[in-house]
């Protein structure tokens, strides 16, 4: 990635609605996070749209073991739905965020866009909240994309 991701200050007007499961374990095992999350969709028949995939993530990698990584994983729902433990709703509440975009690999693209959004805090002198860092994921003309999110304290 040859250029720092673009990052705008915006506020989310409507929450997203998920179903997620919380998982520890490396952050590089999110497609059968995210699989294990589906599977219990279609098995008890609770729709969801195709490739809107949700995740929040909780430590920074260069912190911790890869086993000790906590996050929560899932997809987003129209609608909040009944499900059972381990399985819950996440909303991604209403307010202002620090958001932005990147396509391409996610080893390069991610880091790159978590790096612009600190260096955009440090520069505005902005406090993310506690929330951890939300990750929406997409598929835009066949290319997957990744909306990050930073609550803003």
């Amino acid at each position: 990635m040859s250029t720092a991701p673009a990052v705008e200050r915006i506020t989310l007007h409507q929450e997203i609605v998920t179903v997620c499961r919380e998982f520890f374990g490396p952050y590089e095992n999110v497609k059968e996070y995210v699989t294990e999350v589906e599977s219990y969709l279609r098995k008890n028949n609770i729709p969801f749209p195709p490739y809107n995939v949700f995740g929040v993530y909780f430590d920074d990698p260069s912190q911790k073991k890869p086993e000790e990584l906590r996050s929560f994983q899932g997809v987003v729902v129209k609608q909040p739905v009944a499900v059972e433990p381990p399985y819950f709703i996440y909303r991604m509440k209403q307010g202002e965020y620090l958001h932005t975009k990147v396509g391409g690999n996610p080893a390069e693209s991610i880091p790159a866009a978590y790096g612009a959004l600190i260096q955009y805090m440090g520069t505005n002198k902005i406090m993310a909240g506690v929330s951890g860092g939300h990750q929406h994921v997409t598929m835009e003309n066949g290319e997957v994309m990744f909306e990050i999110y930073l609550e803003i304290a």
